[in-house]
């Protein structure tokens, strides 16, 4: 019987574009470069204190052997979490959002270093072993988002320094939320809105034609995992959650957003959109903190001079976080680099 090897050299010939796209990001060329195939062998789940733990072992030809252990991630979603589909004439709002989503919040798991998503198994198979994908030389700076504009794998943004929100919220009220004499909580929670424009939609409907909305659940969970695993990390000093209050899908542009690949034009329209769907009561149960949109356009910037640059993928509003009219970001989100993206902008907050 005839038995075909896959591994680095071929991969991407069974690869279509989207495919590709999602995986590797936009600079495919650059990333055949820069992966290994593992196979990997689950081993015993363990309870360990309170803690669920996975482990298992990797092992490349081209490596040594190691092991790998994770534990559950704390998917955070909100009680009162709503899953929205807009249509033109309609919005949908799915009676059991929070059972829906649930049901995947035990599929992911992460260590100090990575992030995985273990849902149907999670290890994705090649032939008759399990296999994952893992970039080669990538330290813990490399990975690190980076705004050196001649980068041309992660480009976040065109010059912020005079960046300032066009939006007329009154200043007395910026300013009494800066003077708060509040104590800083241990660990700060951050409630979520993310909207996923019709572009994107399009673009994982080819990558999952079945159940289409299911694997953007995923796929947005497995950012969310991704993102709590930088904002957890010990040197900021306290731990960041971000808890998932509502999930939109934009199947058609709704009115009052312009949905533009100009990301400025693009942001602006979506922050000031987005405050009108937010109740301003922190106790209301549909309020929420911050607001995300993912496209699935390719997004340029144009400068003071009018020269147009492709080279971006995320903007925010500097120091918006606090401020209701400009705490919103628009990222790509055509594949698992939006991971860095979404923790750089609102990095930005």
């Amino acid at each position: 019987m005839f038995s075909l090897q896959i591994d680095e050299k071929n991969l991407h010939q069974f690869l279509k574009e989207h495919e590709k796209l999602l995986l590797f990001g936009e600079n495919d060329a650059a990333a055949a470069e820069d992966f290994t195939i593992v196979s990997v062998r689950r081993r015993k789940r363990t309870t360990r204190s309170t803690e669920r733990l996975i482990s298992f072992n990797v092992s490349n030809s081209a490596v040594a052997d190691f092991s790998v252990e994770l534990r559950k991630s704390n998917i955070l979603i909100d009680d009162s979490f709503a899953f929205i589909e807009s249509y033109d004439n309609s919005t949908q709002l799915l009676d059991d959002s929070y059972q829906l989503v649930q049901q995947y919040a035990d599929c992911f798991y992460r260590n100090d270093h990575a992030a995985f998503d273990l849902c149907e198994g999670g290890i994705q198979r090649f032939g008759s072993s399990s296999h994952v994908l893992i970039y080669r030389n990538r330290t813990t700076d490399s990975a690190a988002p980076s705004t050196n504009q001649t980068d041309e794998n992660v480009i976040f943004e065109p010059d912020m320094a005079a960046y300032e929100p066009t939006f007329n919220e009154p200043r007395d009220r910026r300013n009494k939320r800066h003077i708060s004499n509040i104590k800083v909580p241990d660990t700060l929670h951050v409630e979520t809105a993310i909207f996923i424009d019709k572009d994107l939609y399009r673009h994982m409907s080819k990558n999952f034609p079945k159940n289409t909305e299911a694997h953007l659940i995923r796929f947005v969970l497995a950012m969310i995992n991704g993102v709590q695993l930088l904002y957890n990390h010990p040197s900021l000093g306290r731990p960041i959650n971000f808890i998932l209050k509502r999930l939109e899908i934009l199947h058609n542009d709704p009115k009052d957003l312009r949905r533009s690949s100009d990301i400025d034009v693009y942001l602006n329209s979506f922050c000031g959109w987005q405050r009108k769907l937010n109740p301003i009561s922190d106790a209301d149960p549909v309020h929420f903190d911050h607001a995300v949109i993912l496209t699935g356009l390719d997004l340029y910037v144009v400068s003071k001079t009018g020269k147009v640059s492709n080279q971006v993928v995320g903007l925010a509003p500097v120091a918006g976080m606090c401020t209701m009219t400009s705490s919103c970001t628009i990222n790509e989100g055509k594949h698992f680099e939006s991971v860095f993206v979404v923790s750089h902008e609102i990095g930005h907050k």
